[in-house]
């Protein structure tokens, strides 16, 4: 399966070839050990999102999807799409291209 066919099975193919995750850890020079990707947006609000936007669900889908790492590259072992709020945090984690069950992180002020 080549990279076209994995971004249309995951209704991804409208991403952009030129992803630019906010937050990324790994060895560089090499995909074979790429460990957490983060999007992180902050809001001036105090309503939680139900879910993260399209486009960070998105590229955190397909950065963390379980294909072999020769079709695309990635398989990020975690990824977080993360809002932080005045007084919390939202997280989503996504593992093996699937958003996880969100949690909230409140900050002591």
């Amino acid at each position: 399966m080549n990279r076209s066919e994995i971004l249309r099975e995951r209704n991804l193919d409208s991403l952009d070839t030129n992803i630019r995750p906010d937050i990324i850890v790994h060895e560089r020079r090499t995909n074979g050990n790429n460990c957490l990707v983060i999007e992180i947006k902050s809001l001036n609000n105090d309503n939680l999102a139900e879910n993260p936007d399209v486009y960070d669900t998105a590229k955190l889908t397909y950065l963390t999807c379980p294909y072999p790492k020769d079709v695309h590259g990635y398989h990020y072992d975690i990824g977080f799409a993360i809002r932080l709020y005045r007084n919390k945090s939202k997280i989503w984690p996504f593992v093996n291209g699937k958003k996880l069950e969100s949690f909230i992180v409140p900050f002591d002020v």
